[in-house]
Formats: structure tokens, sequence, C-alpha cells
């Protein structure tokens, strides 16, 4: 966006206007150039479909679709070092607005940016995750990668210093900004735009985007009975839980529920294994059981894999029974599953 934008009207969805009702509605107003010459960071999570289309141009999304309704959920990570700042002189005479104007940019700030977008739909980027964003050190591009949350970076002529890349840093001061990037000598472009609404004109109010607050899940692994070890009737066995959420792992921070344990035919285990992870309201879960067995006589095979009946995911407690049963292994798994 050039200089000459300044005062230039703008529809409601900040789309510029073609000929003639494409002119500044300020002729003649004088524009400043105010020097700035600094640093700056912001993490930006998305929360109104007026913030999602302000920003859609710059991030290369413009076919996207918008909407408190819509199932997708973004957020941004920016840092950015301002040149200058060119500020039209608004209080001088206003033309009249072609039919459909709501906005026009009052203020442009020009220098170098780098942004890092990250998307997922609502039961995945859910609010949980979005405290995250908002807080988090470390890679951009890992936080994306850990929550499988999809990543993509724009922005112009800030780029991170990194041996990985394209791969900021949450940078949450001034001084690691100016640490972690450099403009590589590139020179100042438009970064932001502040618009300003028409007089007289009342803006479409913003729908909320809702951002689904999580529910804590619970799995307890209790007693395992097993019916065939592998072997001649006591084996040794290293064994890990796992739950998907909506067909993606979820993130369970201590999976072992054996270490080399020697189990016997026809014999009940206590575990007393539980592991905690966040999940949307809504969301289909399912949980179970693999690892490997061994003995002296036989080399390190896999136990048969067990996974429970899907359930969703909505407050409450219930039993999550789960069995398996290969030519060598099989066992019964009491569980149950807290949600809160």
């Amino acid at each position: 966006m050039p200089e000459a934008d300044l005062g230039v009207p703008r529809d409601a969805h900040f789309r510029a206007f073609q000929g003639p009702a494409g002119r500044s509605l300020f002729v003649g107003a004088a524009v400043a150039r105010v020097p700035v010459n600094q640093f700056a960071y912001d993490s930006l999570v998305v929360d109104n479909d007026l913030t999602l289309e302000a920003n859609l141009s710059a991030w290369k999304m413009i076919s996207a679709s918008v909407g408190s309704g819509d199932e997708s959920r973004y957020a941004a990570y920016r840092a950015d070092r301002v040149a200058w700042i060119s500020t039209l002189d608004d209080r001088t005479a206003i033309a009249a607005a072609p039919p459909g104007a709501t906005y026009y940019a009052a203020r442009i700030f020009f220098g170098h940016s780098f942004e890092a977008v990250v998307t997922g739909t609502a039961r995945r980027f859910h609010a949980g995750v979005a405290a995250d964003f908002a807080s988090i050190g470390g890679s951009v591009k890992m936080f994306a990668k850990s929550r499988r949350l999809g990543y993509q970076v724009t922005g112009t002529g800030l780029a991170p210093i990194s041996t990985f890349g394209n791969d900021p840093i949450f940078a949450r001061s001034v001084d690691d900004v100016a640490k972690s990037d450099t403009t590589s000598g590139t020179p100042p472009t438009a970064i932001f735009v502040e618009y300003r609404t028409i007089p007289g004109v009342v803006p479409p109010a913003a729908a909320r985007v809702k951002w689904l607050e999580p529910l804590q899940v619970t799995v307890r692994y209790r007693n395992l009975y097993v019916i065939k070890d592998g072997s001649a009737g006591t084996t040794m066995w290293s064994a890990q839980a796992f739950c998907d959420v909506d067909g993606e792992p979820a993130d369970l921070v201590n999976p072992v529920v054996l270490d080399a344990v020697r189990v016997v035919n026809g014999k009940n285990h206590v575990l007393g294994w539980s592991g905690t992870f966040r999940a949307a309201p809504g969301s289909t879960v399912t949980c179970g059981l693999r690892g490997k067995f061994w003995d002296t006589w036989t080399a390190m095979q896999s136990i048969a894999e067990g996974r429970s009946e899907s359930f969703v995911v909505q407050p409450g407690t219930r039993e999550l029974p789960i069995s398996a049963s290969l030519a060598s292994t099989a066992y019964n798994l009491e569980a149950t599953v807290d949600v809160k």
C-alpha cells in the first residue's frame, strides 16, 4: 500500500473502490512523516471476523472463509521494525463518500515485518492452545508442529536469524527482536495500516469468533488381566498408553504403563497408571495400549494392540474397557475416563 492510499475509502470488508470512487476523501490534505526507527513484537489471537478480514490480505489468505461460524481459527506472531509513520491530516474537509464506504486509511506504518501465522480447526486450536500461544517461548514453527497446526510465514524485509531458516523465536522483549531478526538491507515498505471510520457511517458490528474452552480428560488404567503372555506363561512386558483425539495423537506426558514388568498368564496385574490431556467438547477420543514382550527364549515382539471404543468428550465419568488378542498375546484392560 503506497502513501497515496491515505484517505482512500474502503468498504466494510476493507476493499478499495475502483475508478473515481477510489480517490482520497481528503483532497489536498497534508501528509506528515514521523520518524520512529524502533523494533516491536506482538502475538495476535483472532477473536472476531473484522480482525480476520483486516489481516487476510497481508496473510495471503484472501480466499479464506470468515465469520463466527467458520471452523478455522487463526493466530499470528509478529515482529517488526517501524522506520516511519505517514499520517494524514484528516482535520480538513472531507468529500462525500461513495455508497458502501466505511473506512479510510489514516496512518500507514513503513518498515520491515515478519509474521508467522498459525491455523487449525476449532477443536484442535481451542482456547487452551491459544492461551499457550500468547505466553509460550521457543520456536513458533515447533509450537505449530507439536500441536499439529498449520503454519506459514509472511511479511516483508524482516527475517529471523536462525540456522533453521524461517523459524522465528517467540521474542518477549524489544531487545530479543532486534537480536533475533535482520532487515538484510531491504528498503522499508508499508507493513501496517490504521483505518478510521468515515464520519457518519456506522461500521458493522464485529461477529465474535468463538474459541472452544477445552475440557480436562483423565484416563486411568487400573487392572490388566493377562490371558496369553506370549511365551511359556510368564514374560517381560513393556507397554505404553496412547489416546487419539479426532484421529490425532493426544499429548500424554508420561505414557509408560509397564516398564519391563514380568506378567503371568491368568493373573490380574494392578497398574495404577493415569494420563491427562485437554480436548475440546465434542471431540472423539479413543485410547489403547501397545508395546513389546520378550524373554530368554523369544526375541522382542509386539504385544497385541488394544484400542477402546470411541467416546465423545463431555463432562462425566465412564468405563473404558480395552481388549486385544493375537496368536501370542491377549489381555483385558480395565480403564476409566473422567472428563471435567
